[in-house]
């Protein structure tokens, strides 16, 4: 049985994604999240892990990249399937960098069952009406060559994804099986490398260094 989340704030988008769903076998849907936040919080209280996460890259709190790119360090079993009302490079490349298996347009997602089957089979699946597109995109390196006068640990790269939440560390530390303590620890080393203090200056440095990916119309 394959245990599908769905996350996503539009609740006509989550309908379409559920009606998409029927045509799908031996599933069935694990929870529903309104956003990156509430997917973490809720995973964190079930007994068994999903299979899939079909994510809207725009969500509050935490949108879709920062939620791959989270998933993508604590809970990497589970594949992301990005869904987005863009029909654009910036949609789907930046959800395929952050380490999404799949990318649909909400236009075709009489599709969600191919894409499934696809990344179930260890493939990356791509929208059809960009395929052509997506076969001339050459990834970029995930680190700039500048990032190396840092020397960043992989914790550390690992909490400016944090960062780039913007949410409090006492609410993080509720999904993500860290202290407070040691969420400040990291904090206080980066500071101590980069020089600077602020959560969002930080957070545009990693933006610059590719550590973290965004998001861009």
């Amino acid at each position: 049985m394959t245990e599908i989340v769905i996350v996503d704030d539009n609740s006509a988008a989550t309908y379409s994604v559920e009606l998409a769903l029927r045509d799908v076998t031996n599933y069935k849907i694990a929870f529903k999240a309104i956003n990156g936040y509430d997917m973490l919080l809720k995973l964190k209280n079930m007994k068994s892990t999903p299979s899939i996460a079909i994510v809207d890259i725009r969500l509050p709190n935490i949108d879709g990249v920062t939620l791959t790119q989270l998933l993508q360090i604590y809970h990497s079993e589970i594949k992301v399937i990005g869904i987005s009302y863009h029909h654009n490079f910036g949609a789907y490349s930046a959800m395929i960098e952050a380490g999404a298996k799949g990318f649909l347009c909400k236009a075709n997602l009489h599709h969600l069952k191919e894409a499934i089957e696809t990344i179930l089979a260890g493939e990356i699946y791509m929208d059809p009406d960009i395929r052509n597109e997506w076969d001339e995109f050459q990834k970029k390196n995930t680190y700039s060559e500048s990032e190396n006068e840092y020397n960043f640990t992989k914790q550390e790269k690992e909490h400016f994804v944090i960062n780039a939440t913007g949410l409090d560390y006492n609410i993080l530390s509720k999904t993500l099986n860290l202290s407070t303590h040691c969420l400040n620890k990291r904090q206080k080393k980066i500071t101590e490398k980069t020089g600077l203090s602020s959560r969002v200056a930080q957070t545009m440095l990693a933006i610059q260094l590719g550590i973290v990916k965004v998001f861009r119309l």
